[in-house]
């Protein structure tokens, strides 16, 4: 999009890690900017990335920080993980696909990512089972995301997802896999 070759997946995941971790502690927008200007400009520019756009990228990420924090309401018993402020894009754009969100799992629901084609689904799933969110990653609780594309390869279609789930990462898969 910026004229300039893609980046290799370990520098992509670092770049994204680090945008994360710095639109969630940043107490402003322009904190924000700043600090991800100082952080990840030396590797975009590595990159020949031209300045300008360097600036309108770290920008662009930094307006995801919401200058007026929520006071955090009291967590209910049957919350298992609250998630605020979350924000979700594709790396090498700057349209947010989720922002100030609140993801939050409870005890007893069963959930569902419904949403058109494009719109973060499985870059989502990826994040969540990747541990890459840091609320999630620092629970108990065991993500499987598992691609469509394996669906297809399953032999027992009366199998429920959960065995389904286990035949594929196995039991003693280790957290976020």
């Amino acid at each position: 999009k910026f004229g300039v070759e893609d980046l290799d997946e370990e520098t992509s995941e670092y770049m994204v890690g680090v945008a994360c971790t710095v639109i969630a502690e940043a107490a402003t927008a322009r904190d924000a900017e700043l600090e991800l200007f100082q952080s990840l400009g030396p590797i975009l520019r590595a990159q020949d990335l031209k300045d300008k756009y360097v600036s309108a990228l770290c920008k662009a990420l930094g307006r995801a920080v919401s200058d007026t924090k929520e006071e955090e309401s009291e967590q209910d018993d049957d919350v298992i993980c609250r998630c605020k402020d979350l924000i979700l894009m594709y790396l090498g754009s700057t349209q947010l696909l989720l922002k100030d969100t609140t993801f939050e799992l409870r005890k007893g629901h069963r959930y569902g990512i419904v949403g058109s084609n494009g719109t973060g689904k499985t870059t989502l799933m990826e994040r969540i089972a990747d541990g890459a969110i840091a609320e999630l990653a620092h629970s108990k609780l065991r993500f499987v995301h598992i691609r469509h594309e394996a669906l297809g390869e399953r032999t027992d279609v009366s199998q429920t997802a959960l065995d389904y789930a286990w035949q594929v990462v196995g039991p003693d898969a280790p957290l976020h896999s």
